[in-house]
C-alpha cells in the first residue's frame, strides 16, 4: 500500500509544481495511475491481507446469502431498487385519494393543489437534507433515516382530521423521499460493476414504476370501503416498514467508506460486493488512487465551487441538470397525479377512473423493462434518441382526444395517447437521467451533484404538477399535452443529438475523461458516431435489395 500512497503523492505533488491546481488539467486524472509509474500499485491487496479477521463478514451481515461477488453485486442493485417503490406508490396513490379527500375534508382547489403537490415541496427540501446526511451518515444510514420519514409521514396522512394534518404529513414524507432519491441511486452507481451498473440503476426507475401499477391498484382495493383515502395512505406504511428491514443488513457503499478514510472497511466491503478477480482489482486500486488524490487535491477549498471553475465538471453539471428538466418537463408527474381527476372530467365515476389508471401504471412499468437490459449493451444516448420522439406523438394524441365529442372516444383516445406516451417514455426520459446523474461526477462531488439532481428533480415535478389544473383551463389539453410538454420534450431531443455523450462501459473514474471533450468536442464525436451509423445502415439496406433483386 505504501506504493499506492508515492503515486498518488507524485501525481499531486507533479500537478502542484506545475500551477498549484490539480484539477485545472485533468487530462491526466484517472490514467497517470495506469502508466508504468503505477504497476506497483495495480497489484493491489494480497491474498494474506484478505483473510486478515477484520476482513471476514461481519454478523448479520447480508453478503453471507451469496459467496459469489458478481452475484451479490447484482442483488445489491435489485433489493436496494425496491425502495424506489415507495416514491412510485405515493405518486400514483394520490389519483385515487384526491378523488375522495376533496369532499371529505372540504377542501379548495388551492389547498388540493397542494396536497397534490405537497410531497414534492417536502422532497425538495429532502434533497438539501440529503446533500448533508448522504455525505456523512453515509448512504445506508440516510436510506434507512428515509423510510423513517415516509412511515412518519403516511400515519400523519392517514390519521389527518384536518388539511393542516395532512399537508404537514404530505411534507414530512417528501422530506423521506427526497433523501431516499438522493440516496438510493448513488448507492446501487457506486457498488455496481461498471458493465451492470446502468442496467442497475435503470432497475431503479422500474421499481418505482412497478410502485405506479401497486398505488393504483391499492386505489382500486380501497375506492369503496369508508374512509377510502386513509386506507390508501396508510397502505404505504407496508412498503416503508418491510424496505427499513431489508436495508439493515445492507453493507456500507466501499466508495463511501474509502471516502471517509474508513479502508479497511472498504476493502472488506468491496471484497465481499464485487471481489478480487483481476479486473475488478484493477477497478478497486484505481478507484483508491483516485478518491486520495482528489481528497488531497480538494482540501483547504470550498469543492462546491468546482462545479463552476472545472471546465469538465461545469460541463457534467449542465448536462446533467437539463437530463432531469427534460424528465420532468415532459409531464410525466402532472399527468399521472392528475390522471384519475382527467378521466372523472371526461366522464366516468371515481371507480372506473381509479382502474383505468391501472393501464397507465402498467404501461409505464412495461416500458422500462428495455433499459434494464439495453442501457450497458445500446448505450445511454441510443435509448434516448430512439425512443423520445415517440412520446411527443403520444401527447398530442391524448391531446386531441379532448375535441371528440362522444365520451367513449375521448376516452379511447385519450388512453391510447397515454399508453404511447408512457411505453416509449420509461426507457428513454424516466431510466437514463437517473443514470446519467449517478454517474458523471467525480467521487469528492458525487453526493454534491446527487443532491443537485434531486433538488431540480422535484422542483421540476412542482413546477409542473401545481399548476396543471391552471394550464388545461388556460391553455387547453391539447396545449398542455403537446405545446408545452411535447415542445419541451422535442427541443431537448434535438439537443441530445448533439451535446449527449455516452458513458457506459466506463468506470466512474473514468467518466470524467468524457466531459474533457467540452460540448463541442463531444458534438463533434458525436456527428461522426451518427455518420457512419447511418452509412452502416445504408450499406446495409442496399446490400438486401441487391439480395432481394
Amino acid at each position: 500500500m505504501q506504493g499506492s500512497q508515492d503515486v498518488s503523492s507524485q501525481i499531486v505533488a507533479k500537478k502542484e509544481d506545475e500551477d498549484g491546481d490539480y484539477f485545472s488539467s485533468s487530462d491526466r486524472y484517472a490514467t497517470e495511475i495506469l502508466e508504468e509509474g503505477g504497476k506497483e500499485a495495480l497489484q493491489g491487496p494480497t491474498e494474506e491481507e484478505l483473510e486478515a479477521p477484520d476482513l471476514q463478514r461481519k454478523r448479520r451481515d447480508v453478503t453471507c446469502l451469496t459467496k459469489n461477488p458478481k452475484n451479490f453485486a447484482i442483488m445489491v442493485g435489485v433489493l436496494s431498487s425496491v425502495g424506489a417503490v415507495l416514491y412510485g406508490v405515493d405518486v400514483s396513490l394520490i389519483s385515487g385519494v384526491l378523488l375522495y379527500v376533496v369532499d371529505d375534508l372540504s377542501l379548495n382547489a388551492n389547498q388540493t393543489s397542494l396536497i397534490a403537490s405537497g410531497m414534492l415541496l417536502g422532497a425538495i427540501g429532502g434533497g438539501f437534507l440529503g446533500i448533508v446526511m448522504v455525505e456523512y451518515l453515509g448512504r445506508k444510514t440516510s436510506i434507512l433515516v428515509a423510510c423513517i420519514l415516509y412511515t412518519a409521514g403516511a400515519l400523519m396522512e392517514a390519521l389527518a382530521p384536518s388539511f393542516g394534518v395532512l399537508i404537514s404529513g404530505r411534507l414530512v414524507l417528501g422530506l423521506g423521499v427526497g433523501i431516499e432519491y438522493d440516496a438510493i441511486p448513488l448507492y446501487i452507481s457506486e457498488s455496481s460493476p461498471k458493465n451492470r451498473r446502468g442496467d442497475l440503476v435503470a432497475l431503479f426507475q422500474l421499481m418505482a414504476f412497478f410502485g405506479v401499477v401497486l398505488g393504483y391498484a391499492v386505489d382500486a382495493i380501497f375506492a369503496n370501503v369508508s374512509g377510502s383515502w386513509r386506507f390508501m395512505f396508510g397502505s404505504s406504511i407496508v412498503f416503508s416498514v418491510a424496505y427499513f428491514l431489508l436495508m439493515l443488513v445492507f453493507p456500507e457503499s466501499p466508495r463511501w467508506l474509502m471516502k471517509r478514510g474508513r479502508e479497511r472497511d472498504a476493502m472488506r466491503n468491496w471484497k465481499y460486493m464485487r471481489g478480487f478477480a483481476p479486473e475488478e482489482r484493477s477497478e478497486y486500486v484505481n478507484m483508491v488512487e483516485v478518491v486520495r488524490t482528489e481528497l488531497e487535491a480538494s482540501r483547504q477549498r470550498i469543492i462546491w465551487l468546482d462545479f463552476i471553475r472545472v471546465a469538465e465538471i461545469r460541463y457534467a453539471v449542465v448536462y446533467a441538470i437539463l437530463m432531469i428538466c427534460l424528465q420532468q418537463f415532459s409531464g410525466i408527474n402532472s399527468i399521472t397525479y392528475y390522471l384519475g381527476t382527467l378521466y372523472e372530467e371526461i366522464g366516468l365515476s371515481k371507480l372506473d377512473s381509479v382502474c383505468i389508471c391501472l393501464i397507465n401504471g402498467g404501461c409505464l412499468f412495461i416500458s422500462t423493462l428495455p433499459a434494464v437490459f439495453l442501457m450497458d449493451k445500446v448505450g445511454r444516448r441510443s435509448l434516448v434518441l430512439l425512443l423520445a420522439p415517440f412520446t411527443v406523438i403520444g401527447l398530442a394524441i391524448a391531446g386531441a382526444s379532448s375535441y371528440i365529442k362522444h365520451k367513449i372516444g375521448h376516452v379511447v383516445a385519450y388512453t391510447i395517447g397515454m399508453v404511447i406516451y408512457d411505453l416509449f417514455w420509461g426507457s428513454a426520459l424516466g431510466a437514463v437521467p437517473i443514470a446519467v446523474n449517478s454517474e458523471v461526477y467525480p467521487q469528492y462531488l458525487r453526493t454534491n451533484g446527487m443532491s443537485i439532481a434531486v433538488i431540480v428533480t422535484f422542483v421540476g415535478s412542482f413546477t409542473t404538477t401545481y399548476p396543471f389544473a391552471r394550464m388545461v383551463h388556460s391553455m387547453t389539453k391539447l396545449g398542455t399535452l403537446l405545446g408545452f410538454y411535447g415542445g419541451v420534450t422535442f427541443l431537448g431531443w434535438v439537443l441530445c443529438i448533439f451535446f449527449m455523450p455516452e458513458t457506459k462501459d466506463r468506470t466512474l473514474e473514468q467518466i470524467r475523461q468524457v466531459f474533457l471533450k467540452g460540448p463541442f468536442g463531444i458534438a463533434k464525436e458525436n456527428k461522426r458516431v451518427l455518420k457512419m451509423q447511418l452509412n452502416s445502415a445504408k450499406n446495409k439496406l442496399k446490400s438486401l435489395f441487391t439480395k432481394s433483386s
